[in-house]
């Protein structure tokens, strides 16, 4: 399980959100993850992740697409649900 207060915490220290006063919670954390998986250039970072893998590895980039992530992203809400649910 994610532990929010956690990433709060860590989030507050450093980068984007230092020293904001964010509440992290699944909502939050879900809305973020669409928002930047929504803005990145896929096509980019194929190439730039594809040098650090090995040549039989690489087709596992041909995956990678806003679509993709987002339906992984909709599998973890589920899940978030499931454990956040009484």
């Amino acid at each position: 399980m994610l532990h929010f207060l956690l990433l709060s915490n860590a989030l507050k220290q450093a980068g984007t959100w230092q020293n904001q006063n964010i509440s992290v919670t699944s909502k939050w954390f879900i809305q973020e993850l669409k928002t930047k998986i929504n803005n990145i250039d896929w096509e980019n970072a194929k190439k730039d992740v594809s040098r650090f893998l090995k040549p039989r590895e690489l087709s596992t980039l041909n995956l990678w697409s806003k679509e993709f992530f987002l339906s992984r992203i909709d599998k973890l809400k589920e899940y978030l649900n499931l454990v956040t649910t009484p």
